[in-house]
């Protein structure tokens, strides 16, 4: 069952289904690549074990993320290099 779960970390769209099961067992490393995620499951979800480093760079985290969690492993240089662009 937890390949299911694998796979299905990887193209979920649906950011409600995922909140509502947040306690599943994920893959959190794909979920932190995956191009929908919600930035709100983050902060509302901060312990899970996220990949920071994938999500430093992660297009829909914003600065408001970060400063909701950050107390959380954060990659900064990857995020300075972010701002540093714009």
């Amino acid at each position: 069952m937890t390949d299911y779960w694998s796979i299905k970390s990887e193209n979920i769209k649906d950011m409600k289904y995922l909140s509502k099961n947040i306690n599943k067992p994920w893959n959190f490393k794909k979920l932190s690549k995956n191009e929908n995620l919600d930035p709100n499951i983050i902060v509302n979800n901060p312990n899970k074990p996220w990949d920071y480093k994938i999500l430093s760079n992660h297009p829909l985290i914003t600065i408001d993320t970060w400063i909701e969690t950050i107390n959380m492993p954060w990659n900064y240089k990857i995020i300075k290099k972010r701002f540093d662009k714009v």
